[in-house]
């Protein structure tokens, strides 16, 4: 069959395959192939937890915050203020910096980086400059909950590295800030 337009295949062997879509190559050859799943994706928004308040220190800190994934693939979005102030405003020194690592747990108890974390990074981190009163916390994972059923994944935050870092980081990954969230979107 030559066609230069639109063509209708009335008869074409099927086999056990059933909604099927019909591509064509390079060179125009027709091939049939199961549907692919083209709905329209969804985003979930986490419920975010209390927060957490922390100092500068190799520690993590639970934020409260737990994002619950089904089986698959999952792209894993957070977004978090960074702030040491609460009610007035308080800015980082002339010379102080704040290097806030996070990331997600298989516990709300000890903070280990989740082995279900498949992307090349598995923190997610953000800098608090000098002389600022806020900064963001941005980044992305890609988590792939092998387990068959829903599961829970821990968020944390900390592990501050810095210069001068002094104070408290305040209501760090939580419900507190207007900025914060996590999302998540299945992928495939």
């Amino acid at each position: 069959m030559d066609v230069n337009g639109y063509a209708r295949v009335r008869s074409m062997d099927v086999g056990d395959l059933t909604d099927n879509v019909v591509t064509a190559d390079a060179n125009g050859n027709l091939r049939q192939r199961a549907a692919i799943d083209v709905a329209a994706p969804s985003l979930g928004f986490a419920k975010l937890g209390s927060g957490v308040n922390f100092t500068a220190s190799g520690s993590y800190f639970y934020t409260g915050t737990v994002l619950t994934l089904g089986p698959g693939k999952w792209l894993v979005t957070v977004n978090m203020l960074l702030s040491k102030s609460s009610g007035t405003l308080v800015a980082t020194g002339a010379t102080e910096t704040w290097w806030v690592r996070s990331g997600f747990s298989n516990s709300s108890t000890v903070f280990a980086t989740s082995l279900d974390i498949i992307s090349t990074n598995t923190l997610i981190s953000g800098l608090l400059p000098s002389s600022s009163y806020y900064a963001m916390l941005y980044g992305t994972v890609i988590i792939n909950n092998t387990s068959g059923a829903n599961k829970n994944y821990y968020y944390w935050g900390g592990n501050v590295a810095g210069v001068n870092p002094a104070g408290t980081m305040l209501n760090f990954g939580g419900s507190n800030w207007s900025e914060d969230y996590v999302t998540f979107q299945k992928i495939n």
